[in-house]
């Protein structure tokens, strides 16, 4: 979670930059990349850390979705701004 929340990090700065100073902030795909170096060694950890138990399962899937969501939604967003 520590890792998802660096990678949201990033993007907050990297918005916050933009509305203050929009011709000299990061681009997206900068950003992406930026965010990327934390949220996908995060995911690794996440799915290295399932145990066989279920319960391992549905505690290792909130870090998971939380990676997850901060890896393909600002993919998402630069294939629609394309």
């Amino acid at each position: 979670m520590c890792l998802a929340t660096a990678g949201a990090a990033v993007w907050s700065g990297a918005i916050l930059w933009r509305a203050l100073a929009p011709q000299s902030g990061p681009d997206l795909l900068s950003t992406l990349l930026a965010s990327a170096a934390f949220t996908v060694p995060g995911a690794i950890l996440a799915l290295l850390s399932i145990r066989a138990r279920w319960v391992w399962v549905l505690l290792a899937g909130i870090p998971l979705f939380a990676n997850g969501v901060m890896i393909v939604v600002p993919w998402i967003v630069l294939r629609l701004r394309s």
